[in-house]
């Protein structure tokens, strides 16, 4: 370890009155890149092991030229030079990423005992220059990486129109941050929604590791084979000492109309289509067992299949009398069956009927925190209401909303883009299904 300053610790501590505190900062003695890590160490001293415990406040430098990044604040155990008699401990280490070529000086760290503000001394940090000719792609990445494109739909036939899953994931060892990552940019064949960051960083004393994901929302908007792109990537290897350019990355899809997707389907697959469209869209009510029920007797449940079975008797016993008689019983009209789409309509029609009762659901939604089946039940209301609006002649809800409501229809414009972006995003965000649920709210009491 070296330290740029005129006083090397040793003296300076020798100097130390009893009860002050002394700040020194250990950069690590080597050259290195611009982007590439140093680590420093700070390390109290004093003759005083109590002013050691009221060492507090650390704040580090803000350089233009430098980026101070932390490793670790915990405190080592104190050390007692037995010599000199001055205590040390060492109390913050960082690692340290120039961003310039050349010699650079850091800052002091500042530090306060008490009521009283102290300060380290500088350093100086030697910084080489990157080789001239940089890739065009090249951000000051520097390090070791690699770059990875998966989607869990990459062997599948995508519809036009429907969601796909793409992760872009940087990973390695060096100046890790955001704004290195990839993009995806969209183009004529794609949508592309705003991406989710993760990210996994170990950071030690001697580099930062790890990766960082952005996990994308592409929706193909063209059928036929697409190919969704990174942006370009390069970095520079401190130890190759040249530039690594790794290009973009590429996944390719097919993508089926609705029609190519319907045709591919077998018979069971429409099935189970149907029945789980019934499924989303009939509410099928929950029945609740009387607890009085179930706390019944051995003796009383006896006593009740007892009765049942003399009423069959008796019921029977009758039954024979009648046909002995030649007498017979008029058969009752046959009412008309209601298939499954009748009882569909019929329940999503009383549903329509009571606007409370479909609020009352999402609310429920909304304090569950099930945004994904809110986002659903929003989707299949406003569908509801467009084929309610369709048999009073409009085309849909939003025509109606134009000619008779037309003071809302920029409200109505506003819950569909929401409901677009939501819906496409992998986790939908508390904040705007809120903004959703006020608009949609102020529709339904418009138009209502």
């Amino acid at each position: 370890m070296s330290v740029a300053d005129i006083k090397t610790p040793e003296r300076a501590v020798n100097r130390l009155p009893s009860a002050e505190v002394y700040l020194n900062m250990e950069v690590e003695d080597r050259e290195v890149y611009p982007f590439q890590p140093v680590k420093a160490v700070l390390k109290a001293y004093s003759r005083d092991f109590n002013s050691l415990r009221k060492f507090k406040n650390i704040i580090q430098p803000r350089q233009k030229n430098v980026e101070f990044f932390p490793v670790s604040f915990s405190r080592s155990d104190i050390e007692l030079d037995r010599y000199s008699q001055v205590a040390s401990q060492t109390v913050a280490v960082y690692l340290l990423f120039p961003e310039e070529a050349g010699l650079i000086m850091i800052d002091p760290i500042m530090a306060s005992v008490e009521t009283e503000r102290i300060k380290s001394n500088t350093a100086d940090l030697r910084v080489k220059r990157l080789p001239a000719e940089s890739p065009l792609s090249f951000k000051n990445a520097v390090g070791e990486f690699k770059i990875e494109i998966t989607s869990p739909q990459k062997e599948q036939n995508i519809e036009v129109g429907k969601p796909i899953n793409i992760t872009v994931k940087l990973k390695g060892e060096g100046n890790l941050t955001k704004k290195l990552l990839p993009v995806i940019k969209e183009t004529e064949q794609y949508k592309v929604f705003p991406p989710k960051i993760r990210q996994n960083i170990k950071t030690t004393s001697e580099s930062v590791s790890g990766s960082i994901e952005a996990d994308y929302v592409v929706v193909p908007t063209q059928a036929g084979r697409i190919e969704v792109h990174t942006s370009e990537f390069s970095y520079f290897s401190p130890e190759k000492e040249r530039y690594i350019d790794l290009g973009a990355k590429t996944i390719s899809y097919n993508i089926l109309t609705e029609q190519q997707v319907n045709e591919q389907k077998t018979a069971l697959d429409k099935v189970n289509d149907y029945t789980d469209k019934i499924i989303d869209n009939v509410n099928i009510p929950i029945l609740k067992t009387d607890k009085k029920e179930i706390e019944k007797t051995f003796l009383d449940a006896l006593w009740d299949n007892l009765a049942f079975i003399i009423s069959g008797f008796g019921i029977l016993a009758v039954a024979f009398i009648f046909l002995r008689k030649g007498k017979s019983k008029p058969q009752p009209t046959a009412e008309k069956e209601e298939n499954i789409s009748d009882i569909e309509k019929k329940l999503r029609d009383e549903q329509l009927a009571d606007p409370a009762f479909t609020l009352d659901d999402l609310d429920r939604l909304i304090k569950d925190e099930n945004y994904t089946a809110y986002l659903e039940n929003v989707e299949a209301l406003l569908s509801d209401l467009d084929e309610k609006y369709q048999k009073e002649g409009y085309t849909d809800l939003a025509l109606y909303i134009s000619e008779q409501k037309n003071e809302i229809i920029k409200d109505y414009q506003e819950l569909l883009l929401r409901m677009q972006h939501e819906k496409y995003r992998p986790i939908p965000l508390k904040d705007n299904i809120l903004e959703i649920h006020i608009h949609l709210k102020s529709i339904l009491n418009h138009i209502s």
